[in-house]
């Protein structure tokens, strides 16, 4: 029996993966189940029972009586799971980035770490996150994530648009989606820019920008096949899983280091990678792909060939063999 604990279901790459996880879980025969202080997700198919708690104390005074494997996704979720397997089952903590780095306040952040206790089994999804993870005393395991490849793929009936760029429009900070619009801004003639999000505001009024409100992966998987280049400027990512969902749909890929993204992304290999608010470099890469049809391919091909290293079924195996293992403990 395996729970997993979030404090929220809204969208976003990390409870994506969260669910991706529980699903296949589910398919596989594991008993799982979801609990939160959420309802459950209403833009993703979850196929697993879901409890929704109206605190944490209610939700803690339900786990305690759970003989199962308790996973924590994120530092707030953490004390619960710690607290709930003292006595009955397992607490595994999933860590899809180290949360430290959400905050500025320095107390705020010490708190965050506070709750990475040795107790847990832990599980991440980068080399970065390992590495930073054992710097705070800790091992784990990096599960890393998959990509669906049902959903995200080349469609060969959609045409690539000419001088299109396709980018996520989020005002989260650690996005740094204004470095992406400062260089998009400088280019002449500008390309056809083209968002998708929930914040329409970022690019109100602004011409030859086209914004998608909460479109549905079918959708995002299209506007990729659409676009000819993927800009992603993050200062920091656990991972980065945009990236790979462009490279599945054979967009060629302008990015930035953002930690969680070097495993997979490599300079004038399978990317175009640039220093952070080079506002020169990031509007030259993108007009140098727009510009060489020859580099666009060279960079899709190899960046199709990183994706067979982020198949579901390896990281499956990976994660039903680690939680029998635990089951057996």
């Amino acid at each position: 029996k395996i729970i997993y604990v979030m404090q929220d279901t809204g969208v976003g790459g990390g409870p994506r993966l969260i669910f991706e996880h529980l699903n296949r879980l589910h398919e596989k025969g594991f008993e799982v189940q979801l609990y939160t202080l959420d309802n459950g997700p209403d833009w993703f198919d979850l196929k697993v029972p879901v409890k929704s708690f109206p605190d944490y104390e209610a939700m803690l005074n339900d786990l305690k009586q759970q003989d199962a494997i308790k996973v924590a996704t994120w530092w707030q979720t953490a004390q619960v799971v710690w607290l709930s397997s003292v006595v009955r089952g397992v607490p595994v903590f999933y860590v899809q980035d180290v949360e430290s780095s959400y905050y500025k306040d320095p107390i705020i952040q010490d708190t965050v770490l506070s709750f990475y206790r040795q107790e847990f089994d832990y599980l991440t999804i980068s080399e970065y996150n390992k590495e930073h993870l054992r710097e705070l005393g800790v091992e784990a395991l990096n599960v890393r994530c998959g990509i669906d490849s049902r959903t995200y793929k080349r469609l060969p009936k959609v045409v690539r648009q000419p001088n299109t760029v396709i980018a996520a429009g989020r005002s989260n900070p650690l996005k740094n989606f204004a470095f992406t619009l400062k260089a998009w801004k400088r280019m002449k003639p500008q390309p056809k820019l083209v968002l998708f999000g929930i914040e329409p505001m970022l690019v109100k009024g602004l011409p030859n920008v086209e914004y998608h409100i909460k479109p549905t992966d079918a959708e995002i998987n299209h506007l990729y096949n659409a676009s000819e280049i993927f800009v992603q400027t993050s200062r920091h990512e656990g991972l980065c899983l945009p990236v790979l969902e462009a490279m599945a749909a054979g967009a060629a890929v302008v990015t930035t280091d953002s930690h969680g993204n070097r495993d997979f992304c490599f300079d004038k290999k399978n990317c175009l990678m640039v220093e952070q608010d080079d506002i020169e470099g990031l509007q030259s890469a993108i007009q140098r792909l727009l510009d060489d049809k020859k580099l666009r391919a060279k960079l899709t091909l190899a960046g199709r060939q990183t994706l067979k290293e982020y198949q579901w079924s390896k990281t499956m195996n990976m994660l039903y063999n680690h939680y029998n293992k635990l089951h057996s403990l």
